[in-house]
């Protein structure tokens, strides 16, 4: 889980984007088979989420990815337990 909700996301460009996932692709690689759950908590930085989700169709990484904007379904959906 990558906990974004205070990061302010209002001065990227598109290009930026790209380049984060792009970023975000080649360090996730070694993890394939695993799940990355960004938490966000802007409309913004969801819809960056979402385009997040979706770069997976454009990369070859086997890696399980999904936006949230909130914390504990996030957790939820990693398999970690939200009881404390």
């Amino acid at each position: 889980m990558w906990d974004l909700a205070g990061a302010d996301l209002r001065s990227l460009a598109a290009s930026d984007v790209r380049g984060f996932i792009d970023l975000i692709n080649s360090l996730t690689e070694p993890r394939a088979g695993r799940k990355t759950a960004p938490v966000v908590s802007t409309t913004l930085a969801y819809g960056m989420g979402r385009m997040y989700e979706l770069s997976k169709s454009f990369s070859d990484t086997r890696i399980d990815r999904k936006a949230f904007r909130d914390r504990k379904a996030a957790l939820e959906w990693l398999g970690v337990s939200t009881d404390d």
